[in-house]
């Protein structure tokens, strides 16, 4: 069984921090047509860096 930690002040706005600079790298590639889905491809790869730092604190 893994031992689980809280975690850090970096480990808890790491994903917020990628999620807005993917975000305006998205905006910024593809302007008003982000939306139609590339938008969608930034939240999924910050869902998964915010599961990679839950795995590392043991969750």
């Amino acid at each position: 069984m893994r031992t689980t930690r809280a975690p850090s002040l970096p480990d808890a706005v790491a994903p917020v921090v990628v999620l807005i600079l993917l975000i305006g790298l998205t905006i910024v590639i593809f302007g008003t047509e982000a939306a139609d889905g590339p938008l969608q491809i930034a939240l999924m790869v910050s869902a998964v860096f915010a599961g990679l730092v839950a795995f590392k604190n043991g969750y």
